[in-house]
């Protein structure tokens, strides 16, 4: 790990665990990633490191040893222990768990579970933190960031379920309709003039298809012999 961290760089990078910059993605090691942001010592960043753990806990990716090894001083690693613990006290406050991250993972210690009960009381009473006894953290900024995380999240969710439900559809016309079939299908739902000739076509083929389509019996059938 190198002493001098590459800021530029390393916004580049947080963005692949969802801590977005509007910075573009590349391919990086998650753990060296945390401990960049570490050492970084840049205070939005580190109110960022609950989405990064999260991210990179959900992927299966983060190791709590690999991190410390990179932090080569005892400072450091103080940090990355802080903020993993207020990190499940924000997991906590939000009711939310943590993809492969288990308690034990963080907090190995009672003291490192009254930790813990601290940052979460501070979260309801919106005290800032003090971090290692340096970085003082703002826990309405670190929840804002976590949640415009979790909005994204599932806006991606919703995007890709409703790319899947275009393709599914996509292929299910192509089984029943030609190409000039869909075409005309598609003008008709829109409300498109149709020419002479597509009208014809339309009437002798396509609608005929599409009347099929309609019946809910024929329907209701198909669905029951999917079943069988």
């Amino acid at each position: 790990m190198q002493n001098r961290i590459n800021k530029q760089g390393l916004l580049e990078k947080v963005r692949n665990l969802g801590f977005s910059l509007l910075a573009p993605e590349e391919s990086s090691n998650a753990n060296e990633v945390l401990a960049e942001v570490i050492l970084s010592r840049e205070i939005r960043l580190l109110e960022g490191f609950p989405v990064m753990l999260f991210s990179a806990s959900a992927k299966g990716e983060f190791e709590r040893e690999r991190v410390s090894k990179l932090l080569r001083k005892q400072q450091d690693r103080i940090v990355l222990k802080e903020l993993s613990l207020l990190s499940l006290a924000l997991y906590k406050r939000l009711k939310i768990k943590c993809p492969r991250l288990e308690k034990d993972d963080v907090a190995r210690s009672k003291k490192d579970l009254n930790r813990v009960n601290s940052f979460y009381k501070s979260f309801k009473d919106s005290r800032d933190f003090v971090i290692a006894g340096v970085y003082r953290l703002n826990p309405s900024r670190i929840e804002k960031i976590f949640n415009n995380y979790l909005s994204e999240s599932d806006l991606n969710a919703a995007e890709s379920s409703q790319r899947y439900e275009k393709l599914s559809l996509e292929y299910a016309q192509s089984q029943i309709f030609s190409p000039k079939q869909k075409e005309l299908f598609a003008k008709k739902l829109n409300g498109e003039k149709l020419s002479k000739t597509e009208r014809e076509y339309f009437s002798r083929v396509v609608k005929k298809k599409i009347t099929a389509l309609a019946n809910p019996e024929l329907h209701r059938m198909a669905r029951k012999a999917l079943k069988h």
